[in-house]
């Protein structure tokens, strides 16, 4: 009888063990700790995506892509030229005009041309001054229904060195010098105070250690110029171009 009784309360005993081990192999279920996201994934807003309505010139500015701007990357690194205001960021409400530059670096003139409660013109005109050669660039932009376009096209006549050559001698020597790379051609609009011409001139920049021919060096020093009317940048009679008529020629 004691065999059976001591028999009965070993097996009563491994039953508890097999269910306190069952119990103890379950996942148990904890609270789980969602660390904050960190900064270099976080979202950051742009200052592009800040001002639905901008009603002043540092507004556009702030809201202009970056992309139009020689020297500049980010929407960012607009903020911290406004922070350090002075000769790295210049702005005249009256005037209409931005200037920002960094020594050594790309300089953007920002001119508004005109303006109206949905829309904003601006010619943008950026330079860059290097030992061998000076860079330069002039676009128009339209701010309209909170979007940005490239007008520059449909805004400044599109010139050639062509334009600025007296006779085919001159065309073919220019070509001639630029297919051996000795040279390469630029057309500079330079944008007047008064925002309403436009001069443009033939810029050459030379291979190093290249003499070029000073007759060359007179087409520089040929202006053409370019008024705004209608709203648009109309080359004078003057100046009207003979490209065409040089292509048909040749």
């Amino acid at each position: 009888m004691r065999s059976f009784c001591f028999i009965g309360i070993l097996l009563l005993f491994a039953a508890c063990q097999s269910k306190q081990e069952a119990v103890s192999s379950e996942p148990t279920a904890t609270a789980t700790q969602i660390e904050p996201e960190s900064k270099s994934n976080q979202h950051v807003a742009t200052f592009a995506q800040t001002i639905d309505n901008p009603s002043s010139l540092k507004d556009f500015f702030l809201i202009m892509p970056s992309r139009f701007l020689e020297g500049i990357s980010t929407d960012k690194d607009k903020s911290k030229l406004i922070d350090r205001t002075g000769k790295a960021f210049r702005l005249d409400e009256k005037a209409g005009t931005i200037s920002v530059s960094e020594v050594g670096q790309w300089h953007n003139q920002i001119n508004l041309l005109s303006s109206s409660d949905d829309e904003a013109l601006f010619a943008i005109v950026s330079k860059k001054s290097e030992a061998h050669c000076d860079s330069w660039k002039t676009s128009c932009v339209r701010y309209k229904e909170q979007n940005w376009i490239d007008v520059t096209e449909e805004l400044i006549p599109d010139l050639s060195f062509k334009d600025f050559c007296q006779d085919l001698a001159q065309v073919r020597k220019v070509t001639e010098l630029a297919s051996e790379e000795k040279l390469t051609v630029e057309i500079r609009n330079e944008l007047d105070s008064s925002k309403k011409e436009i001069q443009s001139q033939i810029n050459f920049c030379f291979e190093q250690g290249f003499a070029p021919d000073p007759e060359l060096l007179l087409l520089t020093q040929t202006v053409k110029t370019m008024t705004w009317e209608d709203d648009q940048f109309v080359l004078d009679e003057q100046d009207e171009l003979w490209d065409e008529f040089i292509t048909t020629i040749e």
